[in-house]
């Protein structure tokens, strides 16, 4: 779960080669593996902008931040009622 609960998808920052398609939905699972495909091979019209799912886009945010929020969202879907 990331803090806006979007999955991780793109290049990783400092690691060529490396790229993610982590916290996803399985009923987004398509889309977020069309959207990957496209940006590796570069074909195709990307599904989203790229810098909404990008696996850096918390890097300003501290640890505790990211968790924290992350798991609020967490348990707002799963608590129990």
């Amino acid at each position: 779960m990331t803090p806006d609960e979007l999955p991780l998808v793109g290049p990783a920052t400092g690691l060529a080669g490396l790229w993610f398609a982590e916290a996803s939905w399985v009923t987004h699972a398509g889309g977020v593996g069309r959207q990957l495909a496209n940006m590796l091979l570069e074909t195709g019209d990307l599904l989203v902008d790229p810098d909404r799912m990008a696996p850096d886009r918390f890097a300003s945010w501290s640890d505790q931040r990211v968790r924290e929020t992350a798991l609020a969202h967490y348990q707002g879907i799963y608590d129990a009622h």
